[in-house]
C-alpha cells in the first residue's frame, strides 16, 4: 500500500469504528507503528496524523486519537528488534513473565501499562497497529477471531474499499487463540487489529 492511501486511511478507519460500533461507546483510540523497528511507512503515517490532529478532532470529536512509535530504539536503529520481538511480547504470560529481561520484554509491559492493562474494561478501547512487510501480501488488515469489533471493521474497509481501488485488500483473520494468548501488540486494547 502506498504512503498516500494510508493517509486517507485514518479517515475511513474513523468511520469503520464509529459504523461497526452499534452504538457501544469507543473514546480512546491508539495508532500504533514501528513495532518493528525496520518498517518505516507506520512511522511515517505516524506524523502524519500528528501533523493533523486538530483536523482529526474536529472531524471526529468524540474519538481520541492517539499515536504510539511503539518500538523507537529499534526505529533509531533501523533494525526489526533489540533483543526480542517486540510483536510476540503481549501474551498475558509473556507480560507476567519476570524472568524476561531485554529492551522488548521491558517495553512490552511499558506499553502495557500505558494503554492496558492488558484485558480490563479500562483499556485502550482500539489500538491499530501499522505494520509492512517484504512479503508480497498487498494492503492486508490481520484481525484476530476473539475481537468481533475488528472483523465488522475490516469487512466495513473491505466494502468502501473494492469500488475505489485496483489494488485488492485481504482480510486475514487468526484462529485458535483467545485475548489472553495473542502475542500481538494490539491485543493490549480491547480491540485491535493489524493493517
Amino acid at each position: 500500500m502506498s504512503p498516500s492511501m494510508l493517509i486517507l486511511a485514518p479517515a475511513l478507519l474513523a468511520s469503520a469504528i464509529l459504523s461497526s460500533l452499534g452504538g457501544a461507546p469507543v473514546k480512546r483510540v491508539v495508532v500504533s507503528g514501528g513495532t518493528h523497528g525496520n518498517e518505516y511507512t507506520g512511522v511515517y503515517v505516524l506524523h502524519r496524523l500528528d501533523s493533523r490532529k486538530e483536523h482529526l478532532v474536529d472531524t471526529f470529536p468524540s474519538l481520541q486519537i492517539e499515536t504510539l512509535v511503539a518500538n523507537p530504539k529499534a526505529h533509531s536503529s533501523n533494525r526489526r528488534f533489540i533483543d526480542a520481538d517486540l510483536n510476540r511480547m503481549f501474551s498475558e504470560a509473556t507480560l507476567r513473565d519476570i524472568a524476561l529481561e531485554g529492551y522488548e520484554p521491558n517495553r512490552a509491559k511499558a506499553i502495557n501499562a500505558a494503554l492496558g492493562p492488558k484485558g480490563v474494561s479500562a483499556a485502550v478501547d482500539v489500538c491499530i497497529d501499522l505494520h509492512t512487510t517484504t512479503a508480497n501480501m498487498g494492503a492486508t488488515i490481520i484481525v484476530d477471531e476473539w475481537c468481533p469489533l475488528a472483523q465488522r471493521i475490516a469487512a466495513y474497509i473491505l466494502q468502501k474499499w473494492e469500488p475505489c481501488h485496483a489494488h485488492r485488500l485481504r482480510v486475514m483473520v487468526h484462529e485458535g487463540m483467545t485475548q489472553d494468548q495473542t502475542p500481538y501488540l494490539c491485543s493490549v486494547a480491547r480491540h485491535g487489529l493489524q493493517i
